[in-house]
């Protein structure tokens, strides 16, 4: 049986939810039938340590990843783009029989651009509409637009994101749409969730698991934090995660002086002792396709606050399984007051987010992902 090659591209393999959830569907690939190379586009370490053996892994820009970002965008705009075009189809490795840009942006850029006959794919994991991050990876959104466009399939992990994307982008092919959730394994999540849990605290925690980046709004999440504590609320916040931001959120704490309120953890290769140690689970994203952290928090029994965004619309189910809150610093404010202030609140909020989890299946979405891969790779 010859076994056919899927390439994923992504920009890293760094800690971050679309890796994590990348990571997840690389550990249920049958290695038997497919021969899968993941490409990252910068060279940036590796954070994950259980990336089946069977995946080769290489990229596209060998420079440092600032200095690769510096050198793109110079030539984006001199509109020397054939440069890149033409480096990119080198780099690229030929061959495959379907093409997977994993991520928006660069990605779904260079997969468009590659010149080959494999079956190309773009995954969708944000709301674009509200959140235009990609928009730096091209010269208008006409020519993003375009490269979408050069997709045999577009994959959102959202309903939402993909009616949002639909309309940031009109008059695209709707019938090569397809919405496939994030891979959630809610068994995995608690049997990790009970290794080396960090020390109890007298007070409520609070907890932000995720990237630090400007996106997930943890700025306005730290003024919140000062705000309640001038009104003598007592908790802790735990912050899981990394990212370039961290020094911005260093500065916040310092400057409102919470260094005994805000525990900043880092990246944690197993964040789920963590999140389970907790009381409360915030989201505070501008935006959010998905939301892995919530759906994760969701299946340890967390009650949720989170800022209204497409993502924890659709698995909230617009408030029946966590608390919605205006995505703004006064709705942040609100929602997380009234989560610490109320026992019963919480009590209440945690059953629901766990009979929210029960939705998640990762043998569906398992298939829903090899169905794809064999749909493609038949034709």
């Amino acid at each position: 049986m010859i076994k056919k090659r899927i390439l994923f591209c992504v920009e890293s393999l760094q800690a971050g939810g679309t890796e994590k959830v990348l990571v997840e569907i690389l550990k249920r690939i049958d290695y038997s039938a497919f021969q899968v190379d993941v490409c990252t586009v910068f060279n940036k370490k590796v954070c994950f340590n259980d990336i089946p053996d069977a995946v080769r892994i290489y990229n596209i820009f060998k420079l440092l990843p600032g200095i690769s970002y510096r050198i793109f965008s110079l030539l984006l705009k001199l509109n020397m783009q054939q440069i890149i075009a033409f480096y990119i189809n080198r780099r690229i490795k030929s061959g495959y029989d379907v093409e997977i840009a994993f991520l928006e942006g660069m990605p779904v850029k260079f997969i468009a651009w590659k010149k080959s006959t494999a079956k190309k794919v773009a995954w969708v994991h944000c709301d674009l509409e509200a959140f235009h991050w990609t928009a730096g990876a091209y010269r208008n959104n006409e020519e993003e637009k375009i490269s979408f466009l050069q997709m045999d399939r577009i994959v959102f992990v959202t309903d939402n994101a993909r009616h949002c994307f639909n309309r940031l982008f009109k008059g695209m092919e709707e019938e090569k749409q397809l919405v496939i959730y994030d891979l959630v394994d809610g068994e995995e999540i608690r049997q990790k969730s009970i290794m080396d849990r960090p020390k109890a605290h007298e007070v409520p925690v609070v907890c932000s698991l995720g990237r630090l980046n400007i996106e997930k709004g943890i700025d306005r999440l730290i003024r919140v934090i000062a705000r309640l504590r001038k009104e003598d609320h007592k908790f802790i916040l735990r912050i899981v995660g990394d990212g370039e931001f961290r020094t911005n959120i260093e500065a916040l704490i310092q400057e409102f002086g919470l260094a005994q309120d805000v525990i900043l953890e880092g990246f944690k290769a197993n964040p789920y002792p963590y999140l389970a140690a907790s009381d409360i689970y915030i989201s505070t994203s501008y935006s959010e396709g998905f939301s892995m952290s919530v759906a994760e928090a969701m299946c340890l029994g967390l009650p949720v606050v989170a800022t209204h965004t497409s993502g924890p619309e659709e698995l909230l189910q617009r408030g029946e399984f966590g608390l919605l809150v205006e995505n703004s610093e006064e709705g942040i404010y609100k929602g997380l007051k009234a989560m610490i202030s109320s026992l019963e609140l919480r009590k209440e909020y945690a059953q629901k987010s766990a009979l929210g989890a029960t939705r998640f299946d990762p043998q569906k979405t398992t298939g829903q992902i090899v169905n794809l891969l064999q749909t493609l790779t038949d034709n």
